[in-house]
């Protein structure tokens, strides 16, 4: 592996970003920022009602368990010991999982929009590159379908891995506590990876290189992958915003750096 490679592929994904958004800008292109606004608010309404719902199946569920009904405006059930503990443990439970599901939903949200949103990042990464280059890609419908197929099966295939890795090492960390600092940093850089895989492989795909292909040339520079899905990770934490900036943002990025890469291999 050569490191020095790797770091100044790194950083090159994230200074990216900065030439990203003047592109953006000068091409203007921010309309196309419209596309995970809409997926977004959606995606929000939708998790949050299902979350409700699935909350009040939860207390019902804790109820029969620990045969105690809390009020959440009254602590009557102090009175007796047992039904505090139960009551105790029910509120403390719930709460766990409610934070849990809003992670899940955080997590699923930046993928489910990846996935939703695929036949706009194509376009739009194919669209940066005609600006650039003046290479244009005739438009064919069902070579286009099987492109944006193909960005939606890795999404798929990304989220997957990556929550595979991510309950193994929560299982890990809640044996050995001490490895906290250390699997937080590399749930991080996992995360980061697939995210910049997703994005580069928009111009991969339209070179037609074949999914194989495209996992080596990724890995040869995951350098410039986890550099771009890092900022992703990062502007996404921002509420809301995040979602629907990072993924048009990103792209462009992705499809400026590889072009660069290119150039330069």
């Amino acid at each position: 592996m050569n490191l020095k490679l790797t770091i100044k592929e790194f950083i090159l994904g994230i200074s990216a970003y900065s030439s990203a958004l003047s592109f953006i800008a000068k091409n203007k292109l921010s309309y196309f920022y419209l596309a995970p606004l809409l997926i977004a608010i959606l995606f929000w309404i939708t998790g949050f009602v299902g979350i409700s719902y699935f909350s009040e199946w939860l207390n019902a569920l804790f109820n029969d368990w620990f045969g105690v009904t809390v009020n959440e405006t009254s602590f009557d059930f102090i009175r007796d010991y047992k039904d505090f503990i139960s009551g105790t443990g029910k509120i403390l439970i719930t709460i766990i999982l409610k934070i849990l599901m809003l992670y899940l939903v955080f997590r699923l949200n930046k993928y489910i929009t990846l996935i939703l949103i695929s036949p706009v990042l194509a376009y739009l990464s194919e669209k940066v590159e005609y600006i650039l280059t003046g290479i244009e890609y005739p438009f064919n419908f069902w070579p286009f379908i099987k492109d944006v197929w193909r960005g939606i099966l890795i999404a798929i295939r990304n989220m997957m891995i990556e929550f595979v890795i991510i309950i193994a090492l929560w299982v890990l960390t809640f044996f050995i506590p001490i490895l906290l600092p250390f699997t937080t940093v590399i749930l991080i850089g996992v995360s980061a990876y697939f995210y910049g895989f997703s994005m580069i492989d928009y111009t991969n795909e339209r070179k037609k290189i074949n999914l194989s292909d495209s996992v080596k040339y990724i890995r040869k520079h995951k350098g410039y992958a986890i550099g771009n899905g890092l900022v992703y990770h990062v502007v996404t934490l921002i509420p809301f915003v995040g979602i629907v900036v990072a993924p048009i943002t990103a792209a462009v990025a992705a499809t400026l750096g590889v072009l660069k890469i290119d150039e330069k291999s």
